[in-house]
């Protein structure tokens, strides 16, 4: 996954992902769930520690956009960004009974 932190975070500061269209979570949302297809069907220990680890991320960012620029900026971010990354976490949620999971998938 190609991390532009410009991308993200034009995103996450309610301007969209820049002149050219550009939805990183769904681009994201892909790879956390081949991550997760791995785990639950190949055993892959490597991507659920990945996946963990991913997951973490999101939800930081998730929260942080909020808490600087509250529901509202986030209710942007989602005009962009809706779709597939609640789909992933909530399966995570599944596997993991993590309340951060859960919490983050609520977002989405």
């Amino acid at each position: 996954f190609p991390y532009d932190p410009v991308v993200w975070d034009k995103l996450l500061s309610g301007h969209g992902a820049g002149p050219y269209y550009s939805v990183p979570f769904y681009t994201l949302h892909k790879l956390m769930a081949g991550l997760l297809d791995q785990y639950t069907h190949a055993g892959s220990g490597t991507a659920y520690r990945l996946l963990l680890r991913v997951a973490a991320w999101v939800h930081r960012r998730v929260e942080d956009t909020i808490s600087a620029g509250g529901m509202k900026l986030w209710q942007q971010v989602l005009l962009t960004e809706w779709g597939g990354m609640n789909d992933v976490l909530f399966h995570l949620y599944e596997y993991t009974a993590d309340p951060t999971h859960l919490a983050t998938a609520r977002r989405f």
